[in-house]
Formats: structure tokens, C-alpha cells, sequence
């Protein structure tokens, strides 16, 4: 900044800095110079984009290949002139307080901000003072733009999981069977705001004798999907995790509660780039040289709570039920996590059944196909057969009797000729 610019600065109407998309920006431009100055122009420039990078490193000793992966799109890029004008002749500012207010609306379909080390979606306003063969002086603010994803009632967010899943255990030999178990996962729904309780209950029916369920690891995890041009660049995050250790009873009922903490929406829309989703993973550690029983589902995270039924619940649970007892609650000093207030977890939404959305040999729940996401539709929805429709009206032809229909205007003439 020269020293007859002494004051250049953005300031926003709005404190925090936060927009949602479709709103309108209002501000002003605050310039103080101690004598008058020459310019083309003053302007700002209003910019929304996405840009990912990262580098693959190859090779070993001297022969190390750095491949660069890079992808970049951008939203809006508008300039608006608040002193002089694009292209003009120079003019001069007077020396003294300037105050410049501008307005500016947000596009619609922009994506949130979001920053990571990969990636990130940012938006920013720029005041130049622009100058004739001379180097511009510029300002920048940033601003943060959050849209919600309202988690729809009436969309697959509500319709909850009744899921099963049994596992036979042998011996060395396959012949030699060591009895089986089975388990039955249900979700109440799959949508959840920031700050809401995931509630996870895990029916345990067993029939070994010889194996038994050691611990149950519930986890809420996050995928980043970043895309350049010709590569994706793929994590998972472990967002929350909540676990029960034995022992079990051979048939028993051991809920599990996950708060969801605050974190970015699922999906991104409208970005192209970086896509972002959530899976609850489930893990059935047993005795023995067994192989651990594994299951991932599909939860959408929102920015709205969606209307909920079912009582809601204060704290995450971690609590273990058998027939023959009551539940047994960690204590508060023992385990940060407390019961659930009530326990029972049926629920009006349909639920979905069936096999696990997820496959074992993919990465890390990798259930997308394109940028959606799929849902099974459940099978317990039959259309209505046989439907009859009846006439509001008390007087239509079709609520007389057949004797009693009023006669047609063709017998009617034929009476008339008779007569």
C-alpha cells in the first residue's frame, strides 16, 4: 500500500461473513488517501471456485517421477465498478474519507464452502484500484457461503434399516461345524442433522456353543472423493465411534448411540470436483480364529433436522439387554456416553431390508454409482389393488338404482310423437 493510500478495506454488512445461495451481499468499500490520486478505475470482483491438487511421487533414488493431478472449476466471476468505469480515461480521487456501498445477489446453485488439504471450495471479493501503467492495488475478503440440504421427509432420509446377517463358524476342517449366530441391525432412519443421535440396536441370537461375540464397534465415517482430470484421490475419516464389550448373553439386544458432530453436509452440491458422503459401519468381533462380521450403511448427513417421529434421545447409549435382565447402563463416570431415555426403537417408517448396500471387496464403502446414491427400494410396498372410485355427486346416474335412472331424451321424443 503506498503511503497516500492509507486506508483500503472491505467491510461486509453482515458480521459472520455468511451467505447462503440466492442472497444478496451488501457492503462498502472504505478508501482514505492523505493526497489525490490517479486511477482508471475502482472495482470490485466477485469470484466463487473449486480447485483440487495434489502430487503421486514414483520411483526410487535418482529416478523419482513427481505426477501432478489437478482440477478446477469456477462458479462466478463478475466485476463491479464503483468509481470510474471499464476502459475509461484517468480520473482523479480527491484526497479525504471515500465510502463506496455496493450490492451484489449470489448465484442459486453454488455449492458450500469447504476447505481440506486436497481441496477446496472458496469465494471471495476483490477491491482493485485499477491503474495505468502502474501495479494495481487490491484488497481481498473472503466470505463463507452455507446452504442447506434439507433432509426430505418423504425421501429415502426416513426410511429406516431392519437389516440380517448370519454367520456359520467351522473348524479347520469345513466339515466340523462350530454352530452359527445371528445378527439383526436396526436403524430408526438414515438421515441425521449435526447433533443428532444415530441410534443403532444389534439383536445377537446365538447358536455355538463355542463361539461368542467379544465386542460390537459401531463407526460413523466419511468419504472424500476428490477429481482431477484424469485420477481420484479417495480417504475415509472416522467422524464418531461408539463400542460395547462382552459378555453376551446367547440371545441379547445391545443398542449404540453415535452424536453426529458438526460437519459438512453430504454430497456438495453442485460441485463437480469433491464429493463427500457418510456410512455407518458395524463390526461384530468374535472369539477365536474367526472372521469378524462386518456391515456398512448409507447415512445422509443434512443441514436441517428432519421431522422425527420417534422421541428423541439427549446422549449417545451404550447399553446391553438380555431377556432375563434389565438393562445395564455405563455410568457416567465410567463412560462419557449415557442410556437412552427409551429403549424401544420401533418405528412407523418403512424399513429396508435385505443384504448389505456395501461390498466387502470395494474400497472402504464405495456405494456410488456416478455421483448418486443408490437405495433399494423396499419390497414391503404393494400398490393398492381393486381401487373403486365413487361419485361425490349424490345426484349422478351412477348412485341410482337401475330401475330408478331417469328416462333419456330419445324416449322421451318418442313419447311425445305417440301422444
Amino acid at each position: 500500500m503506498s503511503s497516500t493510500l492509507k486506508t483500503f478495506e472491505i467491510k461486509l454488512d453482515n458480521p459472520t461473513a455468511t451467505y447462503g445461495s440466492g442472497t444478496i451481499i451488501t457492503g462498502q468499500v472504505i478508501i482514505d488517501l492523505t493526497t489525490a490520486k490517479s486511477m482508471r478505475a475502482l472495482k470490485l470482483r466477485f469470484k466463487g471456485r473449486c480447485e483440487v491438487y495434489w502430487e503421486v511421487r514414483s520411483g526410487n533414488g535418482k529416478t523419482v517421477t513427481t505426477t501432478r493431478f489437478r482440477g478446477e472449476e469456477e462458479y462466478f466471476h463478475s466485476d463491479l465498478y464503483l468509481f470510474g468505469s471499464r476502459g475509461g480515461d484517468t480520473i482523479e480521487m480527491l484526497a479525504g474519507h471515500h465510502v463506496f456501498p455496493f450490492t451484489y445477489a449470489l448465484p442459486r446453485n453454488i455449492p458450500n464452502s469447504y476447505k481440506h488439504s486436497i481441496g477446496y471450495v472458496e469465494y471471495s471479493i476483490k477491491a482493485i484500484i485499477d491503474r495505468p501503467w502502474k501495479f494495481d492495488h487490491d484488497t481481498t475478503k473472503n466470505f463463507t457461503v452455507e446452504t442447506p440440504f434439507e433432509l426430505n421427509p418423504e425421501s429415502h432420509s426416513m426410511i429406516g434399516i431392519n437389516d440380517e446377517e448370519k454367520e456359520d463358524y467351522c473348524c479347520i476342517l469345513p466339515c466340523i461345524s462350530r454352530g452359527s449366530t445371528l445378527y439383526n441391525f436396526r436403524l430408526p432412519r438414515t438421515g441425521y442433522a449435526c447433533g443428532d443421535v444415530i441410534q443403532l440396536t444389534v439383536n445377537v441370537t446365538s447358536q455355538s456353543d463355542s463361539v461368542g461375540v467379544n465386542k460390537i464397534i459401531a463407526k460413523l465415517l466419511q468419504r472424500l472423493d476428490f477429481h482431477a482430470s484424469s485420477r481420484t484421490n479417495s480417504e475415509t475419516n472416522v467422524i464418531a465411534q461408539n463400542s460395547y464389550s462382552g459378555p453376551f448373553a446367547k440371545e441379547c439386544s445391545v443398542k449404540l448411540g453415535l452424536r453426529v458432530p458438526s460437519i459438512p453436509s453430504s454430497k456438495l452440491q453442485y460441485c463437480n470436483l469433491i464429493d463427500i458422503s457418510y456410512a455407518l459401519h458395524i463390526e461384530m468381533q468374535v472369539s477365536g480364529f474367526h472372521c469378524n462380521t462386518q456391515k456398512y450403511y448409507d447415512i445422509l448427513i443434512g443441514t436441517k433436522p428432519a421431522v422425527m417421529m420417534t422421541q428423541q434421545v439427549d446422549n449417545p447409549v451404550s447399553h446391553f439387554e438380555t431377556p432375563a435382565t434389565a438393562p445395564i447402563d455405563h455410568s457416567p463416570s465410567a463412560d462419557p456416553t449415557s442410556a437412552f431415555q427409551n429403549s424401544d426403537f420401533s418405528t412407523p417408517y418403512p424399513v429396508e431390508s435385505g443384504p448389505s448396500q456395501y461390498s466387502r471387496t470395494a474400497a472402504p464403502y464405495l456405494h456410488q454409482l456416478g455421483r448418486g446414491f443408490t437405495h433399494q427400494s423396499s419390497s414391503i410396498f404393494q400398490p393398492p389393488q381393486n381401487i373403486e372410485f365413487t361419485s361425490s355427486n349424490h345426484m349422478s346416474p351412477l348412485n341410482y338404482p337401475l330401475e330408478q335412472l331417469p328416462p333419456s331424451y330419445d324416449s322421451v321424443i318418442a313419447s311425445d310423437h305417440k301422444q
